[in-house]
């Protein structure tokens, strides 16, 4: 899921609507730790862990923000 965030807010989207209708929580949140390393350098965060993911949106050819920018 690291390389692709989509499958990521899937994932997220998927566990939401089945803790809402399986288990009949009416509020729920997803959040997740992902540490991702590009090119040797030391492991980062993909996403904020206080991100409900759940609540966030998904835009194909947008900017996301809760998927986090790389630093150097």
């Amino acid at each position: 899921m690291a390389m692709y965030p989509v499958q990521l807010h899937r994932a997220a989207t998927f566990l939401g609507d089945r803790a809402k209708d399986k288990l009949r929580h009416e509020e729920v949140g997803v959040r997740a730790t992902v540490k991702v390393r590009f090119n040797g350098r030391s492991s980062r965060d993909l996403v904020n862990p206080e991100t409900d993911l759940y609540q966030e949106e998904y835009h194909p050819w947008g900017q996301n923000d809760w998927i986090l920018p790389l630093e150097d």
